[in-house]
């Protein structure tokens, strides 16, 4: 599949679990690899789907694993939120918002 191409809207942050389930139904670490994609988008059967996520700035890449819902991201349905475990893979966590493109793996 193609990647989602970069235009400026898409962007990663990142959220804590808190202990708290995802929407998907498991308690994962803040370690986990995993990502909280936009409603209507998770509402299309990603649970479980793993995606490619990388920073347009430095290229690095991580592939993590749709465990949540992100409801922040109903104005941008582009948008990630990635688990501070995976967007420490691709950057500091001091960056708070990053540019990148995704793939469903």
């Amino acid at each position: 599949p193609l990647p989602h191409q970069a235009d400026g809207r898409r962007r990663a942050t990142y959220y804590f679990q808190n202990g708290v389930a995802g929407a998907c139904g498991q308690v994962n670490p803040d370690s986990a690899l995993i990502v909280a994609v936009q409603a209507q988008r998770f509402n299309t059967g990603l649970c479980g789907r793993q995606v490619q996520v990388t920073n347009t700035d430095n290229q690095k890449s991580v592939v993590a694993t749709v465990a949540d819902e992100c409801p922040g991201c109903q104005g941008n349905p582009n948008s990630l939120d990635l688990s501070e475990g995976a967007f420490e893979q691709i950057a500091d966590l001091s960056a708070g918002v990053v540019p990148i493109t995704y793939t469903y793996l």
